[in-house]
């Protein structure tokens, strides 16, 4: 990817790879043109330093939609969402700059000196045209700290090789350290009700960047509180049994990552600058990780809630090898001249095997405990299904398999946290959703999935969640993909959710109130039983453990079947038989 890289070119959040760089070729007359008139004269002289060949990236442009935010405006007075089909997350995405610690490894296999000095030539671009607190690359405090963490990762990796920077360079970097720091500090997407991975992503960046820095008394107290939030946000962020409060796989990703990095980073500080972490901070960090490694197949990551497709650092990213064609068939967004390579390199997004990685760092072993059958399924099912009324309407679907005994080595766990149950055998990988809505009862990255499955037999997709593309660009359709009908759950007659969003813009982060009041009635080797409030009267699933198939019965009032149970389907044996 890295030759892709020094040509600018850069595949985010669905866009294909593209190049993006400014159209503008006087890079003093743009300079006078766009930035404030303050900031001009220093913004000059470290563009003066960037190399004569190098052409300047465009940080302001939403490439997908041709939109672009002014170097001009004041961070706070950014507009996010003020036009349908804008992404912010796109120069966001660019911005954090996580391609610059993939520079310093290629460069540690091939010596290739372009590497070092396009992460010289990037980061001096970037500091001329976004001048702190200018334009939409400070408008995010948690992209402001995942950029600097990502800028000094590739500088130790650089170092740690025997690159050499010029003093000059030097100097610039450390003030650009020094003013990230300074606006994370000013900036914290702190909440006494709630703090969420943006805060962690705050925090991690702050400590980074004053670990980094020298050590004055002001850096020193950013250094110390930064110590101290890692631990809170471990209690308050992540449940004893290591699963996260946002209620999604994806975030729990995110979140994990910056747990782990900052960990092992204030274990390498100086013994008289840390902050010790203490001995349950670690269990909850390694069942953290194991939970990752429990809602994985061969390191792919099955999606519950929100995908945001986030990464702390994209040190070893997977990619799949497409042809044009293929490419163009699986992304039809894509323009064919788009396609300028014979071989298309698709990111596996949902690949956390960098995660699972770290486990031989960690001093303890995940402990993680199966669940034992707490009684029969069959007997509670009885005495639930003598209760139900005779007006509620009970549907099956039975997911057969020619094949037998999908319980060989079976695993239950049972993550109670978060709300999430896995079955994984020799075959078999089931996810079942029934808990919490996530962040406190405010369900910003869960969706209306309760009581929903997931569901893989030998590898190969029966039920998928499909998580949520997008936030901002299309409001209808990010409560579409998070809504219930988008999940294999029970589904109302009425088209009811079971919960509701909150009105306007705030809506897409928030409900109005967990009306679901979700519960798991049994759980255990052979199934699991549960129900939810969501519709105004309760509903019951109960899924069936066998050997030869996998049997769910949804129970309640005014109840719909599925129309086309097969779209859940991948073409696998005998599937949902009704």
């Amino acid at each position: 990817m890295c030759s892709l890289y020094l040509q600018h070119r850069f595949d985010l959040l669905g866009s294909g790879w593209q190049s993006v760089s400014l159209a503008s070729k006087n890079r003093e007359k743009w300079l006078k043109d766009h930035l404030p008139l303050a900031c001009i004269p220093y913004a000059t002289t470290v563009w003066q330093m960037v190399s004569a060949g190098y052409r300047p990236i465009d940080w302001q442009l939403d490439f997908k939609s041709g939109y672009r935010w002014s170097e001009r405006t004041w961070y706070m007075d950014i507009p996010i969402g003020h036009k349908a089909g804008v992404d912010v997350k796109v120069p966001w995405e660019l911005a954090r700059m996580q391609h610059l610690p993939q520079l310093a490894i290629a460069y540690a296999y091939d010596r290739n000196d372009r590497y070092w000095q396009e992460y010289c030539d990037e980061i001096l671009d970037f500091i001329a045209q976004n001048p702190p607190r200018f334009g939409v690359n400070w408008r995010c405090t948690m992209d402001v700290g995942i950029r600097i963490a990502n800028w000094l990762l590739a500088y130790d990796i650089f170092v740690g090789q025997g690159v050499k920077f010029s003093e000059d360079f030097e100097q610039v970097l450390a003030r650009s350290v020094y003013d990230h720091a300074y606006h994370i500090v000013h900036n914290l997407e702190y909440s006494p009700q709630l703090t969420t991975n943006h805060y962690l992503s705050d925090i991690a960046g702050l400590l980074f960047a004053t670990a980094h820095l020298e050590n004055t008394t002001e850096i020193s107290k950013w250094l110390a509180f930064s110590q101290r939030e890692i631990i809170s946000e471990m209690k308050r962020e992540f449940h004893g049994d290591g699963s996260n409060f946002e209620a999604s796989t994806s975030y729990h990703c995110l979140s994990t990552e910056l747990m782990l990095h900052s960990a092992l980073l204030i274990k390498r500080l100086p013994r008289e600058l840390q902050v010790e972490l203490p001995e349950w901070f670690w269990c909850r960090l390694v069942r953290a990780v194991g939970f990752v490694e429990k809602c994985s197949i061969d390191g792919v990551l099955q999606q519950i809630g929100d995908a945001d497709s986030g990464h702390f650092f994209k040190l070893a990213p997977r990619y799949h090898k497409l042809t044009k064609a293929g490419a163009y068939e699986r992304y039809q967004n894509l323009a064919p001249q788009q396609l300028v390579d014979d071989v298309y390199y698709d990111e596996d997004m949902q690949n956390h095997e960098e995660v699972l990685s770290y486990r031989e760092l960690l001093p303890f072993a995940d402990d993680m405990q199966e669940v034992k059958n707490a009684g029969d399924l069959h007997e509670v099912w009885k005495h639930l299904r003598d209760a139900w009324s005779d007006s509620g309407r009970e549907n099956v679907y039975h997911i057969a398999d020619e094949h037998v005994n999908l319980l060989l080595n079976l695993h239950v766990y049972a993550y109670t946290g978060m709300g999430l149950y896995i079955w994984k055998s020799d075959r078999l990988h089931l996810i079942v959703r029934c808990g919490e809505v996530g962040q406190n009862g405010s369900g910003g990255h869960s969706h209306n999935d309760q009581l929903s499955l997931t569901l893989t037999l030998d590898g190969k997709t029966i039920i998928a969640d499909p998580g949520s593309y997008l936030y901002t660009p299309d409001p209808v359709m990010r409560n579409k993909f998070r809504g219930t009908a988008m999940h294999f759950t029970p589904q109302p007659m009425s088209g009811i959710e079971q919960n509701e969003w909150v009105d306007g813009q705030r809506g897409l982060f928030s409900i109005k109130k967990d009306r679901t009041n979700a519960q798991v009635l049994y759980v255990g080797r052979d199934g699991i039983i549960m129900r939810h409030d969501g519709f105004g009267t309760p509903v019951w699933r109960v899924v069936e453990i066998c050997s030869d198939g996998i049997v769910v019965t949804d129970y309640g009032v005014n109840l719909k079947r599925w129309k086309n149970p097969g779209v859940f389907s991948n073409g696998y044996g005998k599937l949902l038989k009704l």
